[in-house]
């Protein structure tokens, strides 16, 4: 039986962790023998990853770095002849542990490598991962171009693309949001739109907030459910209330079940400034609910270069003028629809898999 381990930094529930859980259960579902290893963070996909067969090692869980190096290069070292790491400290730790080209890594964001050091550190630290790893995953074209454009990756190096696997859970093809629903929801002049990510700059709320404002004036009953957590709370709590919204936008924070909320959306908005691929889109049309979103980085890629609903990056009256677009043209929902159908086929989860079982080829066990 082929099998793989998992380095990730954490398994707490967000985008690359719920990718993960995609591929464990396509590796599970052909046949394979998973582990996960988390190396710090609270344990959201426990439950989940053990459903689906994963064996989850908790033998490096929230240890000091050193002493997790000295674990994985001496108790595990013979245990896991494929290592597939996801997310900056994970790769790390398997290129300092690992021989040469016996492991792969997926990038998940269009950022530094390590934000919060020195430019010269970062790519430092990105190229030791990638001359150590045999061959390593961008989730998006515009991943990959952010990382060769600042130089954390060689242009020359075998860095693939492969997207997101995605299991729909509807068939929004067949309609499951109504043209009627949504036309009753518009009629009653009850109008509620949604936004879905940590509270950090990334996200471009302010734009949103400030966008809703001017909406609002054409649809005075409406309203703004927000859901995720993070540092900018406060002060974006603090916006609303200049802004006068703040009693028509509430604030869910984190949540385990965001596809309820989806469902119950009349439009879903991403206002982000970059995505370094954007799952909560494919969560978004799988709901069946009109999509607006910034027109940059893995955008595009995902919902296609020629939607939509697609609008200037920190456009607030752009965005608030196709707001107002989808609010009065009720039409337009069933041709979304259609185009969500086709998008979701696109990035089917098993189409994901092949791609990445083909990359651990180059493993050197």
């Amino acid at each position: 039986m082929k099998s793989v381990s998992h380095l990730i930094t954490t398994i707490e529930r967000g985008g690359a962790e719920n990718q993960l859980l995609v591929l464990v259960q396509e590796q599970i579902s052909s046949g394979w023998k998973v582990e996960v290893i988390p190396l710090k963070g609270s344990l959201d996909l426990r439950e989940e990853l053990t459903l689906i067969g994963a064996q989850l090692n908790l033998s490096l869980h929230n240890k000091p770095f050193l002493e997790q190096l000295i674990i994985l290069k001496t108790g595990l070292a013979r245990s896991i002849p494929f290592l597939h790491a996801h997310l900056p400290r994970a790769e790390l730790t398997a290129a300092f542990v690992r021989k040469r080209n016996t492991f792969i890594f997926t990038r998940h964001n269009a950022e530094a490598f390590m934000p919060t050091r020195p430019g010269i550190v970062s790519i430092a630290l990105s190229r030791i991962v990638t001359w150590r790893a045999c061959t390593g995953i961008a989730i998006s074209h515009a991943v990959k171009d952010f990382l060769i454009q600042t130089r954390e990756v060689s242009k020359n190096y075998d860095l693939r693309v492969i997207h997101y696997g995605y299991y729909v859970r509807n068939k929004v093809n067949s309609k499951s949001n109504s043209l009627t629903n949504y036309q009753k929801s518009l009629s009653s002049h009850v109008f509620k739109v949604g936004m879905i990510g940590r509270l950090v700059p990334q996200k471009d709320y302010p734009t949103l907030l400030k966008a809703f404002t001017k909406f609002s004036i054409h649809a005075p009953a409406s309203t703004l459910q927000i859901l995720g957590s993070g540092y900018l709370e406060s002060e974006l709590k603090k916006l609303s209330i200049e802004l006068g919204i703040d009693k028509r936008v509430d604030w869910v924070g984190k949540t385990p079940n965001v596809f309820h909320y989806l469902e119950n959306f009349d439009l879903f908005v991403l206002t982000s400034s970059y995505e370094g691929f954007g799952l909560v889109l494919l969560e978004a049309m799988d709901a069946g609910v009109p999509i607006l979103a910034s027109r940059n980085s893995a955008i595009p890629e995902v919902m296609g270069e020629h939607f939509p609903g697609l609008f200037e990056t920190s456009n607030v009256d752009e965005l608030a003028n196709k707001m107002l677009e989808v609010f009065s043209e009720a039409e337009t929902h069933d041709k979304n629809l259609e185009i969500f159908a086709e998008r979701l086929n696109t990035f089917g989860a098993s189409n994901m898999w092949k791609a990445v079982e083909n990359a651990y080829t180059r493993i050197r066990a």
